[in-house]
């Protein structure tokens, strides 16, 4: 049972490419850093009104702008969980590296949810910023915690085909 459990951690921790280059699961691939480029894939949007292509810059460890760390998900992703104020809101940001996907849903919060998604956010410890010690893992924490609002079906869901300029 514990060769299993340790044959499972390995198989978590490493990812297989397509051109059979091993990396660490938590460690997007290095040609998705750098100036990245997005075009809205406006077939699988839901309202899409109104929204435009985009463009941000990657780091290694997949820090977006210089500011915004984004955690290791599930299958190579990464996802970052926002609260936002002015629409009463909470955004899923999900980044697959190995495909170029870049995917936010938005799901309203009624001012209940909205209070205590806020009050998670302050009590995670993860802030803006890319650096620090347990950075990732607070922004792990943080993002779990946060899911708990996402309820039924996303008002908004917009996906944008990324590619990196370099």
């Amino acid at each position: 049972m514990a060769a299993i459990l340790i044959v499972a951690a390995g198989v978590a921790l490493l990812r297989v490419r397509a051109d059979g280059e091993q990396r660490t699961a938590d460690i997007p691939p290095p040609e998705f850093t750098g100036a990245i480029t997005c075009t809205l894939d406006r077939d699988v949007s839901v309202g899409a009104q109104g929204v435009a292509d985009m463009s941000f810059t990657a780091a290694g460890n997949l820090c977006v702008n210089e500011r915004t760390l984004y955690a290791p998900h599930d299958e190579g992703r990464f996802r970052r969980v926002i609260v936002l104020g002015e629409a009463r809101a909470m955004d899923i940001l999900t980044i697959d590296p190995d495909t170029g996907e870049f995917r936010r849903e938005r799901y309203p919060l009624n001012d209940e949810d909205f209070g205590a998604a806020n009050q998670a956010v302050a009590e995670s410890g993860a802030g803006r910023g890319c650096d620090g010690e347990g950075a990732s893992e607070a922004v792990a924490r943080r993002n779990e915690t946060l899911m708990r609002f996402a309820q039924g079906e996303p008002s908004q869901r917009l996906v944008w085909r990324c590619e990196a300029r370099n």
